[in-house]
């Protein structure tokens, strides 16, 4: 990177060492300072990035405030986030950083009246004023301690998102660190970033924690430093095995296509439906092969309830007449409450609209291949009723059965993603021995709009 972001570059190689000349902290929701003092910033021997604080506060009042917290903690409920603090650190070099909803801890002297503060912080904002405005609003993200394998079929490109408005390069340095530059003529939406990762995640196949954004627009760059979290081995395989030039084109193309299908819900910093279960799907992984099965079948379920259905008006109409025409049925009966109460959940069910519904017309174009859904729904049941019950069914053959029917379920779940995202195009075919390349759809269809045919 550039002499410009030179001036964090203590941050990536783990060595952030400030004395500060001051650090505040405020409850969330008051402008009231509570402890105030110098301190020092540093980051320890994992990145993770902690401050301490020497306050004049005297320690009883400190002490009292905690047992106000405390008091306001329940068991098995979430913390209130009137219990977390604000907190502003000005660094001896005059920077000022910011983080929000930190959970300090409090070292109390009786003797000398001083209260230590310290805590973890999990990001580190910082706002720095430019000379002249911004031509365009530039997004750059680091992510560190890469494999470069996993990166290969986007490293070094150039992806254009015509229908969102910006161009985003990817480009390794130091050998093990990714930097994602995302540029665009007018501003993009907030958070943009946040769909950004999604992207990458869907393409790579793994849970990645950026560790380093920049924002720069109008007349400001926001940076923010993020303390790395738990790592973890993953064994997702990714939609498509970029071996060749071509495939790689299409990897671009598939993180083209999925960042453009999440942008269009960007209004919240939360994550995309889609990539909740897919990151479940990815998480689950890295655990036993049966617990891989279980989130995996999981997720497929709940990305299939992402896939748009339409009930007509004639449906709804029959609906209304079957649970009106059942209601006086069971009234004439005389059936007792519990009995009339389990008909009644029973009917409630008819406006659920059925996978199968959900997912029938894109078997029919070819969107979906019939036998992986069809393994998915059998696997289903099996983990979610088993049976096996003797220790030496547990045998060599079961697992490669399982593992066989693990990577159709792989297939099923990816090709409902191409649908949702209007991708065509190749794709890795779990499915088939080796794991040959394969075009998507499987059988050519007309152009849709929202997608374009293969080259």
């Amino acid at each position: 990177m550039n002499s410009e972001q030179l001036w964090w570059q203590p941050f990536r190689e783990g060595k952030v060492k400030q004395n500060c000349s001051t650090i505040e902290l405020s409850k969330n929701g008051s402008n009231e300072v509570a402890y105030q003092g110098p301190g020092e910033l540093w980051q320890d021997r994992d990145g993770a990035l902690f401050f301490k604080c020497y306050c004049s506060e005297h320690a009883s009042s400190s002490i009292a405030t905690m047992l106000c917290e405390l008091a306001a903690l329940q068991p098995g409920k979430l913390i209130p986030t009137s219990n977390y603090y604000f907190v502003r650190i000005v660094t001896s070099d005059g920077q000022e950083w910011t983080a929000d909803n930190i959970s300090p801890s409090r070292d109390h002297s009786l003797i000398t009246g001083q209260v230590v503060v310290t805590g973890r912080l999990g990001s580190l904002r910082h706002v720095k004023s430019l000379e002249s405005p911004s031509a365009h609003h530039r997004i750059r993200l680091l992510f560190i301690g890469q494999s470069p394998d996993d990166w290969s079929g986007l490293n070094g490109s150039e992806i254009a998102c015509d229908e969102i408005g910006c161009l985003i390069r990817v480009f390794p340095e130091r050998g093990s660190d990714v930097v994602v530059e995302i540029k665009s003529e007018h501003k993009l939406a907030t958070n943009f970033e946040v769909r950004a990762i999604e992207a990458l995640r869907y393409v790579l196949a793994k849970v990645i924690h950026v560790s380093v954004i920049e924002v720069s627009a109008d007349r400001f760059v926001e940076t923010t430093l993020i303390s790395p979290c738990r790592a973890f081995e993953s064994r997702l395989l990714p939609p498509l095995i970029a071996r060749s030039l071509d495939n790689r084109i299409s990897v671009r193309r598939l993180f083209e296509r999925y960042l453009t299908f999440v942008h269009s819900q960007i209004s919240t910093e939360f994550v995309h439906p889609c990539s909740a279960h897919l990151r479940n799907a990815c998480e689950a992984s890295s655990n036993a092969i049966e617990t891989e099965v279980i989130g995996l079948c999981v997720a497929v379920e709940g990305i299939a309830n992402l896939v748009p259905y339409e009930r007509s008006d004639r449906d709804d109409e029959a609906i209304v007449t079957i649970r009106r025409t059942i209601a006086k049925w069971l009234e004439k009966r005389k059936f007792n409450d519990r009995l009339r109460a389990r008909v009644t959940g029973l009917l409630s069910q008819l406006k659920d609209v059925n996978i199968n519904h959900r997912l029938e017309s894109l078997t029919q174009t070819g969107q979906l291949d019939v036998n992986c859904l069809n393994v998915w729904k059998t696997l289903r049941n099996q983990v979610v009723h088993p049976k096996t019950s003797k220790l030496e069914e547990f045998d060599e053959r079961w697992f490669q059965e399982l593992l066989d029917d693990l990577h159709q379920v792989y297939v099923c779940m990816y090709q409902i993603t191409f649908a949702l995202i209007g991708y065509e195009g190749a794709f890795s075919n779990y499915a088939s021995k080796g794991f040959p390349v394969d075009a998507y759809p499987l059988r050519q269809q007309s152009s849709k709009p929202g997608c374009s045919q293969t080259n």
